[in-house]
């Protein structure tokens, strides 16, 4: 595994832990859950396209 992958790897699993803790809190924020789950999509989105294009290579 890349510097690369690891790297947005590592950030999405972190967003997801801010997610589920945000979920479990009393009352969520909304806005900051749209943050961070539209942040999560652009991850999940890079790293699809990196693989893409190693396999592709």
């Amino acid at each position: 595994m890349s510097a690369m992958m690891y790297r947005l790897t590592d950030i999405r699993r972190r967003i997801d832990e801010e997610i589920r803790s945000e979920l479990s809190r009393r009352t969520p924020s909304f806005l900051r859950l749209l943050r961070l789950r539209r942040l999560n999509a652009l991850v999940r989105e890079r790293l699809s396209t990196r693989l893409l294009t190693l396999a592709s290579a």
